[in-house]
């Protein structure tokens, strides 16, 4: 994969505290939310949030991502040398490459492979933000509510409730805040957490996700 090459051009910038939550929270949260939605969609392709703990491994890199089937999307790498994210909000289309090119100019070059990783691909990513210490953005990007972010990323708040709204819109069923609760608090698996919120799936059908997100399973 092609590395950036010499200094960046365009200064990064933090964002405003609150906007992001600190990196270890909104990994959980990643992961809560993953877990929530294969209980809630067995069929993988109706999910919107994904979480990956092998990503890879040797590297200690774990992805999240959120795909809403009509083009919207954001990926989220988590690593020892800290976090990125970028992401597409088709309201907020920047329209030309160069434009694209601008809003990844700042970041760091240990992020460089995430850029170009094909399975991150984003033709036209309307925001990139990473944290090294602290959230931060190229500088002269759009602020969150003009670039696409605030509404991809509004539900990554860690609110159950926040969470519990989406999927009572989406499944069009009742979602039970506590069961949604004990999730995002990574409360051990049962079977009758997971019937608490689909009575039509097991732990064991639940199997490769709950090993894919690293979802701990109560013993005994």
């Amino acid at each position: 994969m092609s590395k950036v090459a010499g200094p960046p051009m365009t200064k990064a910038t933090a964002l405003a505290p609150g906007v992001l939550l600190p990196p270890a929270e909104l990994e959980r949260v990643c992961k809560a939310m993953a877990m929530l939605e294969a209980i809630l969609s067995p069929d993988f392709e109706f999910r919107y949030y994904s979480y990956n703990c092998h990503w890879d491994d040797a590297l200690s890199q774990r992805v999240a991502s959120m795909q809403n089937g009509s083009g919207d999307e954001y990926f989220i790498l988590f690593q020892p040398s800290g976090v990125i994210l970028k992401g597409y909000e088709q309201a907020h289309r920047l329209g030309t490459r160069e434009a694209v090119t601008d809003l990844f100019a700042a970041v760091p070059s240990h992020y460089s492979d995430f850029l170009n990783e094909p399975a991150f691909e984003l033709e036209n990513s309307t925001f990139c933000y990473w944290h090294d210490g602290q959230w931060e953005k190229a500088e002269g990007v759009a602020e969150p509510d003009k670039n696409g972010s605030t509404s991809l990323l509004g539900i990554l708040t860690g609110r159950p409730e926040d969470y519990q709204a989406y999927a009572e819109g989406y499944y069009l069923s009742e979602v039970p805040i506590e069961s949604v609760r004990k999730i995002f608090s990574i409360t051990p698996l049962t079977q009758e957490l997971v019937a608490s919120l689909n009575p039509d799936v097991s732990i064991e059908q639940l199997a490769s996700d709950i090993a894919e997100i690293g979802y701990p399973l109560k013993q005994g």
